[in-house]
């Protein structure tokens, strides 16, 4: 079988006979490597979690940990200095990119390249819990689940913007009508 090596900017095409290299088609990486463009919500991921670097051999470094309001001012402070409307994700965004057919991490590794502990953390979204201020919506990639964090804790912070074709997304992550899996 022969497909794209994931890690490759898009455009640039390498073979392999692994079917553990596939990138699902719903997702497609930009030339630089840094963006995942997730084609069935039309949100645009940056492909390493805030801390680590896009290399050809996937992200390296530690993914920084950021209590819940440093993680805030950190996506406030990107979207200045890039111009780039970047921000933190919805707790239904970050479920979009969940992938419960695996685990440990529970997201596809070709497009979100993740090294261990990173995925076992927790990552924040912008929502607070309603019932208790001390606490705001994440999602582990261990697992996928979508749980309240205290906000003091380390979580890790994965960036996302809306795209130009943006579609709703429902609480479980889910898309009506979408062609792609």
């Amino acid at each position: 079988m022969n497909t794209t090596d994931p890690l490759a900017p898009s455009g640039a095409q390498e073979t392999s006979d692994s079917p553990d290299s596939t990138l699902p088609p719903r997702f497609e990486i930009s030339a630089d490597g840094k963006e995942v463009t997730d084609n069935k919500t039309g949100r645009i991921w940056r492909r390493c979690p805030e801390g680590m670097t896009v290399t050809p051999n996937g992200c390296t470094g530690m993914a920084t940990g950021y209590t819940w309001d440093q993680a805030i001012a950190m996506a406030k402070h990107e979207a200045m200095s890039t111009g780039i409307a970047w921000r933190l994700p919805f707790a239904n965004e970050l479920a979009s990119i969940v992938d419960l057919n695996v685990r440990n991490p529970s997201i596809n590794q070709e497009a979100f390249p993740m090294k261990w502990p990173t995925h076992a953390a927790h990552f924040w979204s912008i929502e607070p819990a309603k019932d208790n201020s001390s606490f705001s919506w994440g999602v582990s990639f261990y697992n996928g689940k979508v749980d309240y964090y205290q906000r003091g804790d380390d979580g890790r912070v994965r960036l996302v913007r809306t795209g130009p074709n943006a579609v709703p997304i429902d609480a479980t992550g889910a898309v009506e009508n979408s062609p792609y899996p």
